[in-house]
C-alpha cells in the first residue's frame, strides 16, 4: 500500500462505505470512490479512487450527527499539551444510509493499494445502482474489500490485535 501523510487532500462527501473498523484509538474506513482534491500529491487534479482507506490516528472522540440526535464515541485519552485536528467526512452512503461525522484525532492518513484504479470521472466506480447510475464493480469485489478478513496487514498494525467493527447498510 501506498501511504500518504496528512491527508488534507481527500474529501469523503459522495464516497461509499460500509463499515468502520476500530483499534488501539485509531479508526480505519475503506471507501469506494473517494475523491482526491486538486491540490493532491497523486494526479495534482480532481480525481476518483476505486478502493482505498482513510486512517485516523489518535482519536479522542467520534460524534455522528443526525435529525433523530447524536451518537457520540469517547476513546481513550491522548497528549492534552497537543490540540487535536477535528475532522468531517461522511460514512456510509450519501444517498441512504450515511451519516456526517466529527471526529478529534492526532493524525489522518491516506492509504491506496499499489493497484488502486484512478479516474478523473466519478461515476466510474458506482458499487451499487441507483435512479441516476448504473452499477459500474462487482458485487463480490465489493463485499471482499469491506470484509475483516481483508484488512490489509498496513492497517491491521495500526489498529493492533482487538479490531472492532461499526457496519453501515
Amino acid at each position: 500500500m501506498i501511504k500518504y501523510v496528512s491527508a488534507e487532500f481527500i474529501d469523503t462527501a459522495e464516497a461509499y462505505s460500509q463499515i468502520t473498523f476500530f483499534g488501539n484509538n485509531n479508526i480505519a474506513i475503506p471507501y469506494i470512490n473517494i475523491t482526491i482534491m486538486p491540490d493532491n500529491p497523486i494526479t495534482h487534479k480532481v480525481s476518483f479512487v476505486d478502493y482505498s482507506y482513510y486512517v485516523l490516528t489518535g482519536v479522542r472522540s467520534m460524534e455522528y450527527g443526525s435529525a433523530k440526535g447524536k451518537l457520540i464515541f469517547s476513546f481513550g485519552s491522548s497528549p492534552k499539551d497537543v490540540p487535536p485536528l477535528i475532522e468531517y467526512i461522511m460514512i456510509g452512503d450519501y444517498q441512504s444510509v450515511g451519516a456526517e461525522v466529527k471526529i478529534e484525532c492526532q493524525g489522518i492518513d491516506y492509504y491506496m493499494f499499489d493497484n488502486s484504479k484512478i479516474s478523473s470521472r466519478p461515476d466510474d466506480f458506482i458499487p451499487y445502482e441507483t435512479p441516476n447510475f448504473k452499477q459500474t464493480m462487482n458485487t463480490e469485489e465489493i463485499e471482499n474489500f469491506f470484509s475483516f478478513q481483508n484488512i490489509p496487514s498496513e492497517i491491521k498494525v495500526i489498529l493492533g490485535n482487538n479490531i472492532s467493527s461499526l457496519i453501515w447498510k
